[in-house]
């Protein structure tokens, strides 16, 4: 059909009935030549109807003339059904354009005209605002969700932590009440030992019972050895918790430090009533390379322990060779296993025996005394001397203490000591295996074999304490030196420089670290820089490792800390003496 064969009234009719609808509408015959175009067509297109009306719509439009939207087209004329070609699956029925360059989004619906001219209006509808709407549900949605999974995300983390606080809290009450209980403790065992120390210092002031003096004396003395030791206990886990302890490796007998440790406590066994023995397996060399010190003081812990808490029975320690697990080359473990059949500690309290301030049992602590440190100290130790400590137990039926430390037997040399491994362990071999008599520790005013070690020798004693003054210059003055003493570090460097340097009035000085007006390390400092090159002392109640190596960088020859053993510091000055004598000869 040409635009000649549609007649004006029918162009003016359709133009008239369709122009104020704000939809799109096309009216097509069933060969879908255009009969209608309203203006809101000519508007979206750009196409004015008198130069489409009489065309074939697929002029315009080749992509009705597709099967699939032709034989809907071709439906609608056969059945006179209506049909809709939606946005989702048809969304441009006809291209159109937008200003911004955009297809219109567009649903469209074909209906018969039913006026019985078989003609059918295809009705377009513009979606851009109720897409963009759908569009913007759409993100909101997302947004909703995303807000919604960032809420249990949240509420997830808020209960993690939640459970973490309260666990942290639980331990924070468990260790407050731990420390509590250890403090408790750590009063009752100063106390009773300050108690007798006080209570017995008072007989001896009394003076009125010459026996009763001495075992006064003796009393005091053991209590204040039990004092030092609970100090050291104290002061060695502030060490290894401040990572100031280290492993100092050399060449050492396992047999000779299981020997040694086995005889010194089989005297508090045997008081006990306790049979203590001692195992060797096979396999276990002869020599190793390990810290011979810190190994002797784990395993004088662990059978200190096992006799204590054992009140019948027997307590073992066996010493075997083990491999390592995986297998190293070279290397292998020694094995240290200290049994016991006493107390037993409950399955619930073995993870926790190894921390600081945490006891298995109270009142069992309560009942045999000391600090409960011990066992923190060996699980330290055996951390630092390279190996694993561990314990199976059954109360009531007694515990075994584990201790497994490398061998390490390979490259082990000690050319200071002037012998290696390999020797060490060939005498070992050869060496039968003695039954350990206890040691009797000599009395503390046994100096060596002379009687007066320090005869005529001038020693300065620079110490504030007028107690420890009175105390040092006692014992050096019964070995037979000659003592001054001053109160200060400025007064020890007046002493000291104010001498002859050819024949000095003083050969060896005692020098205290804390002191007022000048301290040690700066009295000590300021010596060395005016020429003084007698041997100097440090005397210090410090005894950590760090303040041993901070008096030898200030100038010091040796450290020795407080409360002094008398027989060791008059040994030590004797041997100091010595060496400056035979220095002033060559």
């Amino acid at each position: 059909m040409s635009n000649a064969e549609v007649s004006p009234e029918v162009i003016a009719a359709s133009a008239a009935e369709y122009d104020v609808l704000p939809l799109g509408v096309c009216i097509v015959d069933a060969k879908l030549t255009v009969c209608a175009w309203n203006r809101t067509l000519e508007g979206w297109t750009g196409i004015n109807r008198g130069d489409i009306i009489g065309r074939p719509l697929s002029e315009q439009y080749p992509d009705v003339a597709r099967r699939g939207i032709a034989s809907r087209l071709a439906a609608v004329f056969r059945d006179g059904a209506p049909i809709v070609f939606s946005a989702a699956l048809h969304r441009h029925f006809l291209p159109i354009l937008q200003p911004t360059g955009v297809l219109m989004p567009q649903r469209t619906h074909v209906t018969p005209c039913g006026d019985g001219s078989g003609r059918a209006a295809i009705v377009i509808e513009d979606l851009t605002h109720p897409m963009s709407q759908l569009e913007q549900l759409r993100r909101d949605r997302n947004r909703l969700e995303q807000s919604q999974t960032s809420l249990r995300r949240q509420q997830e983390e808020l209960e993690a932590t939640n459970t973490k606080l309260t666990e942290a809290s639980r331990k924070a009450e468990e260790a407050n009440r731990s420390k509590s209980e250890f403090l408790a403790n750590m009063s009752h065992e100063i106390r009773t030992p300050l108690t007798a120390i006080l209570g017995f210092a008072d007989i001896l002031v009394d003076g009125a019972d010459p026996e009763a003096g001495v075992a006064a004396a003796e009393t005091i003395r053991r209590n204040g050895e039990h004092l030092l030791a609970i100090v050291n206990d104290i002061l060695d886990l502030s060490k290894i918790e401040a990572g100031r302890v280290e492993a100092d490796l050399t060449c050492c007998s396992p047999l000779d430090i299981a020997e040694e440790v086995t005889s010194l406590m089989r005297v508090r066994a045997e008081a006990r009533g306790i049979g203590l023995h001692l195992r060797i397996g096979d396999g276990v060399p002869g020599a190793f390379h390990s810290d011979p010190i810190r190994l002797r003081q784990v395993l004088l812990n662990l059978l200190g322990n096992a006799v204590k808490f054992t009140d019948e029975g027997r307590v073992e320690l066996v010493v075997e060779a083990a491999e390592t697990k995986p297998p190293v080359d070279g290397s292998g473990q020694i094995v240290f296993s200290v049994s016991d059949t006493g107390i037993g500690i409950p399955a619930d309290k073995l993870r926790s025996i190894f921390e600081p301030f945490n006891q298995a049992d109270t009142s069992a602590q309560r009942r045999f005394g000391g600090t409960g440190l011990g066992l923190a100290i060996c699980g330290r130790l055996a951390t630092t001397l390279g190996g694993t400590i561990g314990v199976t137990s059954e109360p009531g039926a007694g515990s075994t203490f584990r201790l497994a430390i490398p061998m390490c037997k390979a490259s082990c040399e000690a050319p200071k000591l002037g012998f290696d491994c390999e020797s060490l362990e060939a005498a070992q071999r050869e060496k039968p295996l003695p039954a350990p008599s206890p040691p009797k520790p000599a009395p503390p005013q046994a100096i060596a074999n002379d009687a007066r070690p320090l005869a005529g020798r001038r020693v300065l004693i620079a110490e504030d304490g007028p107690d420890n003054q009175r105390l040092i210059a006692y014992h050096l003055k019964k070995a037979g030196a000659e003592v001054t003493v001053v109160e200060n570090g400025q007064q020890a460097v007046e002493a000291l420089t104010a001498e002859p340097s050819r024949e000095p009035a003083h050969e060896l000085v005692l020098m205290d670290m804390q002191m007022p007006v000048l301290d040690g390390y700066q009295a000590t400092t300021e010596l060395r820089k005016r020429g003084h090159a007698g041997p100097i002392i440090a005397l210090t109640a410090h005894a950590m490792e760090g303040d041993r190596k901070k008096a030898l960088a200030a100038g010091c020859d040796d450290y020795a800390t407080k409360p002094i053993n008398a027989p060791q510091l008059i040994e030590m000055i004797r041997g100091w003496l010595g060496k400056s004598a035979t220095t002033a000869a060559e």
